[in-house]
């Protein structure tokens, strides 16, 4: 295979859509100097933050990873994304709009999505007892500290879709 059609289906492979189909694809090259095992390559991930610099992190990373990314700002239109059950793994930043991350996830399990979920915190209290709470009420979920770097977001979402112990 030549070159120029290996970087076509490479950027294929990794497009990114920045709206979950209401755009258009957008290639997008390995960037940050992380390496990516090609375990997530074509997985699905949701990822749900009202921070532009968190989403636009989230976006090259999982480019890097080779998945098929849904990167939202709002809470409204991630609880519409998750009712299509499309998603391999989902990342969610401790509020978004209307709706807190423990919330969706309730919703999440509503529809019987075993999902694995992640909530992206900087662990403030307030967002600390939340998950303390859901963890109680028997939601399962795992926590990701912020900040986090390009190589980061590429080992975790490897490590998720990999299963339950690869991180």
């Amino acid at each position: 295979m030549m070159e120029d059609e290996r970087r076509t289906e490479r950027q294929t492979m990794i497009a990114v859509k920045g709206t979950c189909g209401r755009g258009s694809d957008s290639p997008m090259g390995e960037a940050g100097g992380a390496v990516s095992s090609g375990r997530a390559r074509g997985k699905h991930v949701l990822v749900v933050s009202d921070d532009e610099t968190t989403r636009g992190a989230f976006r090259s990373a999982l480019a890097t990873a080779g998945c098929r990314a849904c990167v939202l700002a709002s809470g409204e239109e991630a609880l519409a994304e998750l009712q299509r059950g499309l998603h391999d793994l989902v990342f969610l930043d401790a509020k978004v709009g209307h709706l807190d991350d423990v919330t969706m996830l309730r919703e999440l399990r509503k529809l019987g999505g075993d999902t694995p979920v992640f909530f992206i915190t900087t662990f403030r209290r307030e967002a600390l007892d939340r998950l303390e709470a859901a963890r109680e009420d028997g939601l399962d979920f795992e926590v990701v500290g912020k900040p986090l770097d390009h190589e980061r977001i590429v080992q975790v979402t490897e490590g998720a879709l990999a299963g339950p112990c690869a991180f």
